[in-house]
């Protein structure tokens, strides 16, 4: 799964919780056509703006590398 799938789906469990998309729009700063678009998979985000929508839903990406111990750690 490629990260815009991730973050559509994280995006689609905002909006299941809750968050209304012009909610998102509003702080991501992504107009609302190109949300609905990249919602419903029409379109693409470029990485900034896709920085923006993970910004907005709270979403990071962690590059540093773990130990597998820990990582099943947190996992429990």
């Amino acid at each position: 799964m490629w990260l815009e799938e991730y973050v559509r789906a994280a995006a689609e469990a905002a909006i299941r919780s809750g968050k209304t998309r012009y909610w998102i729009s509003k702080e991501s700063g992504i107009q609302p056509t190109k949300l609905a678009q990249f919602l419903s998979g029409e379109r693409t985000l470029n990485a900034p703006t896709l920085g923006r929508l993970m910004t907005a839903l709270g979403l990071e990406i962690d590059d540093r590398p773990r130990r597998i111990k820990d990582a099943i750690r947190n996992l429990s």
